[in-house]
């Protein structure tokens, strides 16, 4: 079993790569454990490719930085023979690992290195995968301001979304698109945000789709549409708890489902989140890859599932 952890320099605050050769260095010299620093996610594709191509058996990739070095990884090493994908959170959101209960096991590399790799499943949209959520709507501006505020003190790092989430909330609310899961419209033609989920966390903190099963060959969404700033603000701490779903201020809005597809057509330019990198689209569709990658989980964690009582679970 060969170890290879990709790091992403600039994840986190910026130190993720002496954080991660601190923590390896009593393993230097061994031919089981091999780093390599990314410049580019194009560069980190190219590298796990040629060593796939280059090292004979088993390889397992650890993505050292956030969900978006994650999503890099992910997406070059999908598909490959032999191959899983670990994760060393040292981003500043570390959403999908939350699914496993927080970093910390993740953070200890003798239970990473004896860690089980479990099927876990995948979104395919438009030729790319992601892992954890592909999101948009309100989101997407969120996601737009933390490119530009993660690095500034006090307003950046873990306090990027919420300082995202502040700017969104000062311009106008709603965003004209229209969602289908399977073949069931669940809106008109505006919403607020839509999440589209395989992990259960987004922005850091927020629990999205707290009845997520990341194996169960399902997409868990979650649609709200339009509200007032008066009728959210109040909201957003259920949000975030992942209490919403049961939330009576917010039933009527509201529309959680369980599909294998979900189609988006939007309305002039219109931009989503995959892992929370920023792409544009145009009408699209997500669709669930059961099974389709294997994922290191840290030796310890119990791997088990997080069904939703079964009236709760309209699957379309």
């Amino acid at each position: 079993m060969r170890h290879v952890f990709v790091i992403n320099p600039d994840a986190g605050r910026g130190n993720a790569r002496q954080e991660v050769e601190g923590c390896l260095a009593q393993y230097a010299g061994s031919d089981a454990v091999e780093v390599h620093v990314t410049a580019t996610a194009r560069e980190a594709a190219d590298y796990i490719r040629a060593t796939r191509g280059r090292v004979s058996g088993p390889l397992r990739f650890y993505a050292c930085g956030g969900d978006g070095t994650l999503n890099a990884v992910v997406n070059a090493a999908w598909g490959l023979p032999d191959v899983a994908v670990g994760c060393y959170p040292s981003g500043s959101g570390n959403d999908y690992v939350k699914y496993y209960g927080g970093i910390d096991a993740f953070l200890d590399l003798e239970r990473q290195l004896a860690g089980e790799a479990v099927p876990v499943d995948l979104m395919q949209v438009n030729g790319l995968v992601a892992i954890n959520m592909v999101h948009f709507g309100l989101d997407s501006r969120v996601a737009q301001t933390m490119e530009r505020v993660r690095r500034w003190p006090l307003l950046g790092g873990k306090n990027a979304y919420p300082t995202g989430v502040a700017s969104a909330l000062l311009q106008p609310l709603g965003h004209r698109c229209t969602v289908w899961a399977g073949d069931e419209r669940l809106n008109d033609d505006k919403l607020l945000l839509c999440t589209i989920a395989c992990g259960q966390y987004v922005g850091g903190s927020y629990r999205a789709a707290p009845r997520s099963d990341n194996a169960d060959g399902l997409l868990d969404v979650c649609l709200v549409k339009p509200l007032s700033r008066m009728r959210l603000a109040p909201l957003m701490n259920a949000y975030k708890q992942g209490t919403h779903l049961e939330d009576p201020r917010i039933q009527r809005e509201l529309v959680y489902r369980r599909a294998t597809r979900v189609r988006i057509r939007p309305q002039g330019e219109f931009v989503v989140l995959l892992d929370g990198e920023l792409h544009h689209v145009d009408e699209t569709e997500v669709r669930v890859l059961p099974s389709a990658l294997s994922f290191v989980v840290p030796k310890g964690i119990e791997v088990k599932t997080n069904p939703a009582p079964l009236d709760k679970r309209r699957t379309a």
